[in-house]
């Protein structure tokens, strides 16, 4: 049942409100956090992620013996997605330079 031709729309948003269910909320466990120069290893690959933004991020994705890949954009949540899905694993990244 949706809107009534004339009537007032509080009317109409209180008798909408009785007859809609309350939504239940689930908790979700915290996806881990993804920083710049981390690398990680999944069952098929490597990803290093180059650069964080607020919902983006630059990363490569290494298959095989590759030198050189191309740095590729995604949203953070679809690579977060990707590395719970292939059981990524955060291992030690030996590119990154370490200034002292």
């Amino acid at each position: 049942m949706g809107w009534i031709w004339g009537e007032h729309p509080i009317v109409a948003a209180q008798r909408l409100r009785q007859t809609v269910p309350e939504m239940k909320t689930t908790q979700t466990t915290p996806l881990p956090t993804l920083q710049k120069g981390q690398l990680w290893k999944t069952t098929t690959a490597r990803v290093e992620i180059v650069t964080m933004g607020k919902l983006l991020a630059h990363y490569r994705y290494f298959t095989g013996g590759q030198k050189r890949v191309c740095t590729t954009m995604a949203p953070i949540r679809e690579i977060l997605k990707h590395l719970k899905a292939n059981g990524g694993k955060l291992v030690k990244n030996d590119r990154l330079k370490v200034s002292a």
